[in-house]
């Protein structure tokens, strides 16, 4: 049994994970409805270990989270999880440009010296 005012876990509704929060108000009464907050669809649940390998670039993860977005509902605590993952493609985004330009800049580099000692085919 739940004191008032206490809580108990339960399981997410089917086709999510995590688990959800039911709230036993003052009064001895349960919440009209669970907090769904840490309920993700099962697809998203690799997502945040996806985005922290580091293997992948920005544009890829965000393409393949564009398809899978559009192919399921998105269940309460999956906007927990864009919101995570979007913060980290961001970074991601900013240091793959900034080295991307690095490269460029080293590319550029090479061939104005090799213009200027006089390098012929």
């Amino acid at each position: 049994m739940t004191a008032a005012g206490g809580s108990v876990d339960v399981l997410c509704p089917p086709g999510t994970n995590g688990s959800a929060s039911w709230l036993c108000g003052r009064d001895g009464n349960w919440e009209k409805t669970a907090d769904l907050s840490w309920c993700r669809a099962v697809p998203f649940n690799g997502w945040q270990r996806v985005v922290g390998t580091g293997n992948v670039s920005a544009g890829e993860v965000m393409k393949d989270l564009v398809s899978s977005v559009q192919s399921f509902l998105l269940a309460p605590g999956d906007l927990l999880t864009l919101s995570f993952v979007l913060n980290i493609l961001s970074e991601k985004h900013s240091k793959d440009a900034h080295c991307s330009q690095i490269q460029l800049n080293g590319i550029r580099e090479a061939q104005s010296t090799d213009r200027s000692i006089g390098w012929r085919r």
